[in-house]
């Protein structure tokens, strides 16, 4: 088995888009170029990674499996030429990594309060909450601000902002207009989810799943 960085790079790229036509467009190849790295990395490994539903590529388990896999090992070799390249990153600058909310919705803000006060622009890493504290507990980060929980047993974690979530649906839904609803309710329904390990995906896990009949 000789599996490659292109291939690893292109099946991360698909499950991103969940389309070969956005996959290509992002990686600056042919569409017919994605599809047969995908095919030639399925074939080494001897099983399907997305379920076809047409127009749409769905990860299934073994898809969902290599994901977080493919993801670190990118994030490694994004790192290694970095640190040679001419323009690496000047010593003392923060290392900070956030989840996906946070990264889009608060960090901006925080970052432009706290502009006087470090100097240097931090570079930021957006990713998972347990790709994120995989690593910080390899020192590839300084700290990091997750929505879910820490699991790691070499990190110390500490509360800072609460947060609420919520379960929306399309106008037309027939739970839609309903003003209260036991969670029983929405079993049976079809789910639109965050990818496994991350923070919203464990607190469906912990929270929701349990009290649903299916």
């Amino acid at each position: 088995m000789k599996l490659t960085l292109q291939q690893l790079k292109v099946f991360a790229t698909i499950a991103r888009y969940g389309n070969l036509g956005l996959a290509a467009n992002e990686l600056c190849l042919s569409k017919g170029a994605v599809s047969q790295s995908l095919q030639e990395l399925e074939r080494q490994l001897s099983t399907p990674l997305f379920d076809r539903i047409h127009p749409r590529l769905q990860l299934n388990n073994e898809g969902r499996l290599l994901q977080p896999a493919a993801e670190e090992l990118l994030t490694r070799m994004q790192d290694i030429e970095n640190l040679f390249s001419p323009d690496a990153e000047p010593s003392g600058q923060l290392r900070l990594g956030a989840s996906q909310t946070i990264g889009n919705y608060l960090l901006p803000t925080l970052l432009a309060s706290s502009k006087q006060e470090l100097g240097l622009p931090p570079k930021v890493t957006i990713n998972n909450t347990h790709l994120l504290c995989h690593a910080l507990a390899n020192f590839e980060l300084d700290m990091a601000l997750i929505e879910g929980e820490n699991h790691h047993p070499d990190l110390l974690a500490e509360s800072w902002l609460q947060d609420e979530m919520l379960v929306v649906a399309p106008p037309g839904h027939p739970l839609a207009n309903k003003k209260e609803l036991s969670l029983s309710r929405l079993g049976g329904e079809t789910w639109v989810l965050r990818e496994a390990q991350s923070g919203s995906r464990e607190q469906f896990i912990q929270q929701i799943q349990p009290e649903l009949p299916r």
